[in-house]
C-alpha cells in the first residue's frame, strides 16, 4: 500500500516516467521491427528470386558448379516422398547481345517464373535497357558466342533483377534459354523453398552426389549487407537507449532527491535502509511493468498497420532501390527480437536503477 500511495503522491512524475519508459519500448521495437521486415523482404525479392531457401546444384572437381539433366524421370524420383515440394529449376548459360555496333556480354537466367509471373518472353535490367535505348517491343539478337549465330527475341518486360551485377543479367523463360543455349534438358540448380527437405529429396541428392546449399551460401553479398543493416540499426537503438535512459535515471534521481526528508522520516520511525530499497524497487517495478506494457501496447497496432501498409520511400531513393530489383518500400516485420530487445532495454535499465536505489539507500543509515 505504501508503494501505491507514494505513486499516487507524486501523479505527475509517476506517470511521465511511465510514458518515458514506453517511449523508449516502442522506439526500440520499431527499429527492431525494421530489421525484421527489412529480412522478410529481401527473402521474398532477392532470395526467393535467385537461390530459394536452399539450392540444389552439382559441383566438379575444382568445386564450380556445372550443370545436370533434369528432366521427367529424374523430377519423379526428387518428388516421390512429396508431390507438391515447392521447388524451380535455373539454368545460367553465358551469351552476347548484339545493338547496332554494341556486343555486350551477358549472364542469361532460365526461370519459369519471375516476382511471380510467369516468363513469356526476354526480359532485361532498367540500366541496360537504358544505356542500349531499348524499349519493350523491340527486337534484341542474342547469342550463345560473340561468332555464334544471332537469335532475335522481343523484348517482353524491363525488371530488375536482384543480383550483383544485375544489369548485365538477361532473364528468358526456362525451356527457352534451354534451346538457345543447345542444353537440352540441363539445368544449373534446383532451387527449393522449403527448409525441411523432404526424404525423396535427400536421397535424390545422395545418389546423384549432389550438393545443397543454403541462400546464405549462396549470396554472401547478401548475407553480410544484411548484417551490416542490423548491426546499424542495434546501435541506432543502443544509442536511442542510452539517451532515454539517462534521460529516466536523471528524473528518478531528481524525485528521489526531493522525497530525501521523507525517507529520512521512515527511518526515524524504524524502517530499515533494506526496507526504503525495496520500498524504491517496488515503485520502480511498477513504474517499469506499466511502462513496458504500455509501450508494446501502442506499438503492436502501429507495426499491425505499418506491416500491412508499408510506407513507401521517398522518389529518389526508391528509384535507386528499384534499379537493383529491392522494394522501394520501408516494411516492419515481426519475429521475438521485436519483443525481446525491448524488453531486454527496459530491464538492464532497471538493473542500473536497482544500483542506483541501492546506493541511495546507502545514505540513509546515520539514521538508523
Amino acid at each position: 500500500m505504501l508503494v501505491f500511495r507514494n505513486l499516487s503522491r507524486h501523479a505527475s512524475r509517476s506517470v511521465l516516467l511511465m510514458l518515458a519508459i514506453a517511449l523508449v519500448t516502442a522506439l526500440v521495437a520499431l527499429l527492431q521491427a525494421q530489421v525484421a521486415g527489412l529480412r522478410q523482404d529481401m527473402y521474398e525479392f532477392v532470395v526467393r528470386e535467385t537461390v530459394g531457401e536452399a539450392q540444389i546444384v552439382s559441383l566438379d572437381s575444382s568445386g564450380k558448379v556445372q550443370n545436370f539433366v533434369f528432366d521427367e524421370q529424374a523430377r519423379q524420383k526428387m518428388l516421390a516422398s512429396s508431390p507438391t515440394l515447392a521447388y524451380a529449376p535455373m539454368l545460367q548459360t553465358q551469351a552476347w547481345l548484339h545493338q547496332k555496333q554494341d556486343n555486350v556480354p551477358l549472364q542469361v537466367i532460365g526461370k519459369d517464373s519471375l516476382f511471380g509471373k510467369a516468363m513469356r518472353g526476354l526480359t532485361l535490367s532498367p540500366t541496360l535497357c537504358r544505356l542500349l535505348q531499348l524499349q519493350v517491343g523491340d527486337s534484341v539478337a542474342l547469342s550463345p558466342t560473340p561468332t555464334a549465330g544471332k537469335q532475335v527475341f522481343v523484348l517482353q518486360a524491363v525488371t530488375a533483377f536482384p543480383l550483383p551485377q544485375s544489369e548485365n543479367i538477361a532473364v528468358l523463360p526456362l525451356a527457352v534459354a534451354q534451346r538457345f543455349a543447345g542444353a537440352g534438358k540441363q539445368v544449373s540448380s534446383l532451387l527449393l523453398f522449403t527448409k525441411d527437405l523432404p526424404t525423396s529429396v535427400k536421397q535424390f541428392v545422395r545418389t546423384n552426389d549432389f550438393t545443397i546449399r543454403s541462400w546464405q551460401q549462396s549470396l554472401p553479398e547478401i548475407t553480410q549487407m544484411l548484417a551490416l543493416l542490423q548491426a546499424t540499426l542495434v546501435l541506432m537503438s543502443v544509442v536511442l537507449f542510452v539517451l532515454l535512459g539517462v534521460a529516466v535515471a536523471v528524473v528518478v534521481v531528481q524525485n528521489w532527491q526531493e522525497r530525501l526528508p521523507e525517507m529520512k522520516r521512515l527511518r526515524i520511525l524504524g524502517m530499515t535502509r533494506r526496507q526504503v530499497w525495496r520500498m524504491l524497487l517496488a515503485e520502480l517495478g511498477w513504474l517499469w511493468g506499466v511502462g513496458f506494457l504500455v509501450g508494446m501496447l501502442v506499438c503492436l497496432p502501429v507495426l499491425a498497420y505499418l506491416n500491412a501498409f508499408p510506407v513507401s520511400l521517398p522518389a529518389d531513393v526508391g528509384k535507386g532501390l528499384q534499379s537493383m530489383g529491392f522494394p522501394t518500400r520501408l516494411r516492419f516485420g515481426w519475429d521475438w527480437a521485436v519483443l525481446g530487445v525491448p524488453f531486454g532495454c527496459i530491464f538492464a535499465l532497471f538493473n542500473i536503477l536497482w544500483f542506483i536505489a541501492y546506493s541511495f539507500s546507502n545514505r540513509l543509515r546515520v539514521y538508523a
